[in-house]
C-alpha cells in the first residue's frame, strides 16, 4: 500500500489503553470517497459517517473522541477552509491557543470546557478537497495523545498519491 504522507499531527490516546508505540498499536483507514488515509489507535469504538466523509474513533469514558473527514473546497470560495474552520471553532466557544498556517495545512487548537481540541488539515489535490483529523481530549490525556496526534499527522494524506 502507498499513501502520501502530510505533516506531523496529533493524535488521541485511551487513558486504559497502553501508549501506542509499535504497529500493532495502530490501524489503516482508507477513506475511497476522498482517496485519504492516515493510521489510527486500536482500542477505540470506530463508526464511519453516514455520507462516508470519514471516520470517527471514541474511548468507552467519552473522554477521547478522534475525526478524520474529507470534505469538498468549491474554486474560488470565499471563506476558505482555515478562516470557515476558525470561525466554527470560536462560534462554539472554543478558545484557540494555537494557530498555524502554512501553504496547503493548518492546525487550530484551543480549549472548550476543560477539553482539549486539535485540528490538523491539509488541502489535496491543488485544493479542491481537504482532509482534516480532530482531536477533543480531556488533558490529563496528553501524554497519550501527543504520539498518537504525531502518528495521524505523518500519515495522513492522499491514499495514492492522486487525485483520483
Amino acid at each position: 500500500m502507498t499513501f502520501g504522507f502530510a505533516r506531523l499531527l496529533p493524535l488521541a490516546a485511551l487513558m486504559l489503553v497502553p501508549l501506542a508505540a509499535t504497529a500493532e498499536d495502530y490501524e489503516f483507514y482508507h477513506n475511497p470517497r476522498f482517496n485519504f488515509a492516515v493510521w489510527v489507535p486500536t482500542g477505540l469504538s470506530s463508526w464511519e459517517s453516514d455520507n462516508g466523509d470519514g471516520i470517527t474513533l471514541m474511548d468507552e469514558e467519552g473522554d477521547l473522541s478522534i475525526r478524520a473527514w474529507g470534505q469538498f473546497v468549491s474554486p474560488g470560495e470565499i471563506i476558505d477552509p482555515y478562516a470557515a474552520t476558525r470561525s466554527a471553532m470560536t462560534d462554539s466557544g472554543i478558545e484557540i491557543s494555537y494557530d498555524r498556517k502554512g501553504d496547503n495545512w493548518f492546525v487550530l487548537s484551543g480549549d472548550q470546557g476543560g477539553v482539549t481540541v486539535y485540528q490538523y488539515t491539509i488541502g489535496l489535490c491543488d485544493k479542491s478537497k481537504s482532509v482534516s483529523v480532530r482531536f477533543d481530549y480531556v488533558p490529563s490525556l496528553q501524554d497519550q495523545v501527543g504520539p498518537m496526534i504525531e502518528k495521524a499527522v505523518e500519515t495522513l494524506g492522499p491514499y495514492t498519491g492522486d487525485c483520483d
